[in-house]
């Protein structure tokens, strides 16, 4: 079955038959291959001959059969194809078959001849033996195999040591192994082919063994070997196939794969961190470092942490490695030159900070330097520029050079005279201000500010030597000129510098007059000239003038003495008052005092402290004479002017006549003009006669005084005179009794009221003294007694009982208790029609001279009027607090009245409210009187009035009134027609 199946084989296939069941065959399997018929038929034996032998062999080439035995083939004709002719033919096949397939399993292939067969002369039974001697084969790793081939200096070294022992080494590609034949292929024995075959093999074998095969299982180094072919540049034995193998001498190889992993070793991405302790050198170098890795080493991170001081560099290993040894040589490479500046510009770079300064002015303008101190240098000024090369050093120290300007400024004598030690204080302190600037004073050998170093960057330099220079100018002296060329200025001349408040300016000023120009000239420290320049300027332009013409009376006291007042208030305003007669006036023609329409203000009214009662009016069509020109600042000539103007609106002129004038000794006269007066006064006697001129309340002050004195000769005379109408006292003379004089009759009787024992009178020329209880007078050089007798003439008037005793004073107030029923009584009176305001006091006025001219005048009224007529009433009059005082001491007087509805008199009110607005002050307690007053007959009054109107009956009224059928306010032109009899003071 076998046979038949082996039939159906295609040609050259083979079919295995198991050969342990066939009798007489001592082997296990038997191949029969399928041969091309028709090779034989057409006589074509020799190709079948190969056809059959490579058959046999190829089919056996993968059984791993070490050794083939093939039969010797027998022809069908022999004699056409003898057998040495087959078995040469089926060795040529067996050489071909193992030359284009070398194995290293097939240790040897035989041709089995049939037994006696002889064997041709050219195959010796040794050759046939020896059939191994066509070549071994050796089955080698197929990169080693490639290698060989690839690798000609290696194939030709294992050539030539295999040459030694006669082998020649033959690669087959095809299979992938290597073909070991022999130079000679005769062998005279079995022996000595094994021995060349043994001699060859351990000589391959120990060529081998110096080489290796290895696959590389590590991504990383093979990636490293991708990206670094170059490597294996250094080893000529080693070559690379499929990536991922490397064939070459084993030391050379293993040489490779340690740099390779080293390589990857090193390419390991890293941080490594460095201290650094110099910062700025750190900076530096670090600088460096990057431009060097910008070409070198791209991928490489280098962080500089300045707050830790700590250097960090990211990449790989072997690149780290490299730039920590680059950092370190940097570090070490710095050299230093000193810096060309002075102890000054050292000292204001190390304030600023040398780290700072080398930051800002070095690093940040890429000058790869910084400042320090030289080692050794013992000196705060040793200052030296540390780079890394000496054309940095160079720019370094220019740049340094031009940044730091150094300045001196020479400080002149007068600078140091006149700067105090706070404004230099104040002025270093604001040049070193923003620290941009250092200040160094220079002094001299003894002690005094000799010059200024300014040290700092040039623009703040320049800028604060400016500054210097400008303070330093305004502590020159200096002198500048104004000429005055409006007429007021020219007109105030030197008395200009005394009306301008010029003193705090720290300027001196003086008014110059040559060649008939005005100047004035201004002169002191710079500064203080400039200063003071616009201010006097802007003053002289807001000088002006005014001019308050006055009459012909206010002319004679101003020259007279009375332009004091202008002094005064020359001082007080800061103005200046002249008064000039109208010819001299500019302009030679002024207004009146109407058409200024002046307006006190309250101003004014408080500077002259003047009075509200009585003003004397300027007599109509008057032409003024004279007028006051007034120069200076426009509120202060306002001022000028409406005080002025209020004073001759008060000014005042009072004539005492009185024949007792002449007797006023002169001492009295000097205590009376040396009164304190607010504006000076104008004093004219003449005979019995005194003038006074002056503002009001001065003027009534001097006269009350002059009063005064005439009081204790007037008085006295005028009571003696009323005393001897109702009491007369005689003295005996033989045979009659003759009356004592006025005066001593009036001591007399003083005495006798008073209760006293005796009395010192005047009789002719001698002094008496009278026994008021026994009456008699005894003469003091004699001893001779006179009778005395006393005569009631008629009734006299009688101080009211409830009066307080006068304790000789001539007028006294006495104020009221709360509880009485006097005080009651006026405090209705007064709240009837005022009631918003509370009574403070109320005070009774006694005046006995005073209540004595009333009472007669009272007497004089009842007698003239109607019997049952209401003569006398109670009636309130508002005035001033200044002049409570003259009308308690000499009463109502109708010349100080400035209103006249109702005539030109005294003004009463029938209820307290109508009189309130003329009581003054406003903001404090206001004073009101309680009068009696003589009314007895009125009628309505007009502005014009100066004296009451006559009657139907050619008789006087007594008074004139508002209305006549409901009279409320009451008028009268008679002083003694009214006695204050009480003073009410409220608030």
């Amino acid at each position: 079955r076998s046979v038949l199946e082996a039939r159906e084989l295609p040609t050259g296939q083979v079919v295995a038959i198991p050969a342990t069941h066939i009798p007489g065959v001592s082997c296990q399997v038997l191949y029969i291959i399928r041969l091309d018929e028709e090779l034989f038929q057409e006589n074509r034996a020799k190709e079948a001959i190969h056809q059959l032998v490579h058959g046999c062999l190829l089919s056996l080439y993968s059984t791993f059969f070490e050794s083939i035995a093939i039969p010797l083939l027998e022809s069908d004709a022999p004699g056409q194809f003898p057998r040495d002719t087959v078995l040469q033919t089926m060795l040529e096949e067996i050489d071909q078959f193992t030359t284009e397939r070398p194995s290293t399993w097939i240790k040897s292939v035989k041709v089995l001849c049939p037994a006696g067969m002889s064997v041709p002369d050219m195959l010796t039974d040794d050759n046939l033996n020896c059939a191994e001697a066509l070549g071994f084969f050796v089955m080698e790793d197929p990169i080693f195999v490639r290698y060989l081939d690839n690798h000609r200096a290696v194939f030709k070294t294992f050539e030539c040591n295999l040459q030694r022992h006669q082998c020649q080494l033959r690669i087959c590609q095809k299979q992938m192994i290597l073909q070991f034949t022999p130079v000679n292929s005769h062998f005279p024995s079995r022996r000595q082919l094994l021995s060349w075959r043994s001699s060859s093999e351990a000589t391959f074998q120990a060529m081998r063994c110096n080489y290796t095969v290895h696959y590389e299982t590590d991504p990383e180094v093979l990636g490293m070997l991708c990206e670094h072919p170059s490597v294996m540049n250094q080893f000529p034995s080693i070559r690379r196939y499929e990536k991922i193998c490397l064939v070459g001498l084993e030391v050379e190889v293993r040489m490779a794969q340690q740099i390779l992993s080293n390589m990857v070793f090193q390419k390991k991405q890293i941080t490594s961190e460095l201290p650094v302790s110099h910062l700025l050198r750190g900076i530096i170098a670090k600088g460096v470092l990057e431009e060097e890795l910008e070409t070198s080493c791209p991928y490489m991170i280098i962080d500089l942490k300045e707050d830790l001081r700590v250097i960090t560099f990211e990449g790989p290993r072997w690149q780290v490695a490299i730039l920590k040894r680059r950092f370190q040589e940097l570090l070490n490479s710095f050299d230093s030159t000193p810096l060309s500046v002075s102890s000054y510009q050292s000292s204001f770079i190390q304030a600023c900070g040398l780290e700072n300064f080398s930051r800002r002015f070095f690093l940040k303008r890429d000058i790869p330097a910084f400042l320090e101190l030289l080692p050794g240098s013992g000196d705060t000024s040793g200052l030296g520029v540390f780079g890394l090369n000496c054309e940095t050093l160079r720019v370094a120290d220019k740049w340094a050079q031009s940044l730091i300007f150094q300045t001196n400024i020479y400080i002149s004598e007068a600078a140091v005279r006149w700067v105090t030690d706070g404004e230099w204080q104040t002025l270093l302190q604001g040049l070193e201000e923003e620290g941009n600037v250092e200040v160094h004073p220079v002094k001299s050998m003894n002690g005094a500010l000799k010059e200024l170093v300014l040290v700092g960057f040039e623009p703040y330099v320049n800028n604060k030597e400016t500054i210097l220079k400008e303070f330093l100018q305004d502590f020159s002296l200096t002198e500048e000129t104004m000429e005055l060329m409006r007429q007021e200025l020219v007109d105030a001349g030197k008395d200009l510098l005394r009306i301008m408040n010029w003193g705090n300016l720290n300027v001196t000023t003086k008014v110059d007059v040559l060649h008939g120009t005005t100047s004035l000239v201004v002169s002191g420290l710079r500064k203080h000239v400039c200063a003071a320049r616009e201010i006097i300027r802007a003053d002289l332009q807001t000088i002006t003038h005014d001019i308050l013409p006055i009459q012909s009376t206010l002319l004679q006291y101003f020259l007279e003495g009375g332009d004091v007042i202008f002094q005064k208030l020359s001082l007080q305003l800061q103005c200046i008052i002249s008064v000039r007669r109208t010819e001299e006036a500019p302009g030679g023609v002024m207004p009146s005092l109407q058409e200024q329409k002046m307006v006190p203000q309250e101003g004014c009214q408080n500077l002259l402290k003047s009075c509200t009662e009585g003003t004397k009016d300027a007599v109509p069509g008057d032409q003024a004479p004279a007028a006051v020109y007034i120069i200076g600042m426009p509120n202060k000539v306002a001022e000028a002017k409406e005080a002025i103007h209020i004073f001759t609106e008060r000014f005042w002129e009072e004539t005492i006549i009185n024949t007792f004038i002449p007797a006023i000794q002169e001492d009295n006269w000097r205590s009376i003009k040396e009164r304190p007066s607010m504006f000076p006064l104008n004093w004219m006697i003449c005979g019995n006669s005194v003038t006074i001129q002056g503002s009001f309340q001065d003027v009534i002050m001097a006269s009350h005084a002059i009063q005064m004195h005439l009081h204790s000769k007037d008085l006295k005379e005028a009571m003696a005179k009323e005393c001897s109408k109702f009491v007369r006292w005689y003295y005996e003379s033989n045979p009659h009794y003759l009356p004592f004089d006025l005066e001593a009759n009036y001591h007399l009787e003083t005495h006798y009221r008073k209760k006293k024992k005796t009395a010192e009178v005047l009789l002719g020329a001698e002094e008496v003294t009278v026994d008021l209880g026994l009456l008699k007078a005894s003469m003091p050089n004699s001893k001779t007694t006179l009778k005395i007798e006393r005569r009631v003439c008629s009734s006299e008037p009688d101080i009211p009982s409830h009066w307080e005793p006068m304790q000789d004073c001539l007028s006294k107030r006495v104020e009221l208790p709360v509880t009485s029923e006097e005080y009651k009584t006026v405090a209705t009176r007064f709240h009837e029609t005022v009631v918003t305001y509370s009574i403070i006091k109320i005070e009774r006025i006694q005046n006995p001279y005073l209540w004595f001219s009333y009472c007669f005048k009272r007497v004089w009224v009842e007698k003239m009027n109607p019997q049952g007529s209401e003569n006398e009433r109670l009636l309130f009059h508002g005035t001033h607090a200044s002049t409570c005082d003259s009308i308690q001491q000499i009463g109502f007087n109708s010349r100080f009245n400035r209103v006249h509805l109702y005539g030109k008199g005294v003004y009463f009110a029938k209820d307290a409210s109508v009189s309130l607005p003329y009581s003054s002050p406003n903001n404090g307690p206001r004073p009101m009187f309680l009068a009696r007053v003589l009314t007895g007959r009125y009628i309505e009054g007009n502005s014009s009035m100066e004296f009451p109107p006559t009657g139907p009956d050619r008789r006087l009224y007594d008074s004139m009134v508002d209305c006549p059928d409901n009279p409320s306010i009451f008028v009268s032109f008679i002083d003694d027609f009214a006695y204050p009899e009480y003073l009410i003071t409220f608030q």
